[in-house]
């Protein structure tokens, strides 16, 4: 309601533009567990996505690419924020496919060419090539901003380009993980890999543990940057290497920079995942954070069970997964579409092997649900169980 009544509100570029994007990723990438999928919540939610879909649109025409939007990570400075354009990106994405769905082809078009032509632009200003990363701010180097209704506080205004390290990049790749094409950056992308090599060998803790960003001395905004893990990011780090197919070292970001850290100890704050953590394992005053606790579970399913939305020929894809040392892992239940499902995981051996059961919650008690697994596709109904 906040963006509804005040979009575009702000002196030089929105503050936080990216929200109503992350949203409708969002309820593209939940639209794919629920009963009537994406077309239903196209249909449900068309006034918002058309709403915000036309808003981008403007926005990025009248900049020609990366809007300007005080991203309040490093500071509140309306500049060309690259992981919230990125996320931008991923809300115009997801707004062409939604019309395209519901036939509206014109504003499936008009999103789309949005959509490429601030990826062009953000490719072209947020990786700086002699330093090889995406950097957080791409304005012009030497170029300020001063606030006119705020010209003393500190944190409003300076420079519009900062190239210092920093973790929130994970996001420009890791949006591919909500469905193709949302990342503005491939996962795999020589650009993104050499960013995600320097975050892990300048701001990581050595333990699994990715600080949110690096120093900057150069800069009025927290030049000695941040050395709070934020568990946030160690999830991002899971996901990117589980759609690079590597899911052992996916593990250990979840595994060892969380689960079984030796800095913060979640059995010992009963189990709440907070924002962050400092340097000694203390929780950060958000000490049950759902942001935190959401990426981990979001992780770890989709990392045990190789999930994937409707495959060619089926309603769902698994390649089930177990880490070194691990036998057993049972997932229940797991809601999708109008089913509920449960899986049970085990090692033979070298192999592994698992037991899917499911429940027809809702509708007809005949259907069955297709499912495509290493071994091919199958079908399974309501009250049976399937073994691959």
């Amino acid at each position: 309601d906040f963006w509804v009544r005040k979009g575009g509100f702000s002196v030089g570029g929105e503050r936080e533009a990216q929200q109503p994007a992350i949203f409708m990723t969002g309820l593209w990438y939940a639209s794919q567990f629920l009963r009537d999928g994406a077309t239903g919540t196209a249909r449900e939610k068309w006034d918002y996505f058309e709403q915000f879909g036309d808003y981008y649109e403007r926005r990025v025409n009248e900049h020609g690419g990366m809007i300007p939007t005080a991203e309040e990570w490093i500071c509140f400075v309306p500049a060309l924020s690259s992981w919230p354009n990125s996320e931008i990106y991923s809300g115009l994405i997801t707004a062409s496919k939604t019309a395209q769905l519901l036939g509206k082809k014109d504003k499936a078009q008009r999103w789309s060419a949005a959509a490429q032509k601030l990826q062009a632009d953000f490719l072209a200003k947020a990786y700086d090539t002699q330093l090889g990363r995406f950097i957080p701010l791409a304005g012009k180097p030497g170029e300020l901003f001063v606030d006119p209704k705020h010209p003393d506080i500190k944190n409003y205004n300076g420079p519009l380009r900062d190239t210092r390290v920093d973790a929130g990049m994970l996001q420009v790749a890791r949006l591919e993980f909500f469905g193709e094409g949302q990342g503005i950056v491939a996962a795999d992308d020589p650009r993104f890999l050499s960013t995600e090599k320097q975050i892990y060998e300048q701001i990581s803790d050595g333990k699994h543990g990715i600080d949110r960003f690096g120093p900057n001395p150069d800069s009025p905004h927290q030049p000695g940057g941040e050395k709070n893990p934020w568990p946030q990011l160690m999830c991002w780090s899971a996901q990117l290497h589980t759609l690079r197919g590597d899911r052992a070292v996916a593990w250990q970001w979840l595994d060892k920079g969380i689960l079984q850290s030796t800095v913060f100890s979640l059995e010992k704050n009963l189990w709440r995942l907070p924002e962050f953590w400092t340097p000694g394992g203390q929780p950060s005053p958000a000490s049950i954070f759902p942001w935190s606790c959401g990426e981990l579970v979001t992780s770890v399913i989709f990392l045990f069970t190789g999930l994937e939305f409707a495959p060619e020929g089926a309603d769902i894809a698994l390649s089930p997964w177990l880490p070194q040392g691990m036998n057993t892992a049972e997932l229940s239940p797991l809601a999708f579409k109008n089913w509920e499902l449960s899986l049970k995981i085990k090692r033979d051996g070298a192999a592994i092997k698992t037991e899917l059961s499911a429940k027809h919650i809702k509708g007809d008690a005949c259907a069955v649900l297709r499912v495509k697994t290493p071994q091919g596709i199958q079908t399974l109904s309501s009250g049976q169980t399937l073994s691959f």
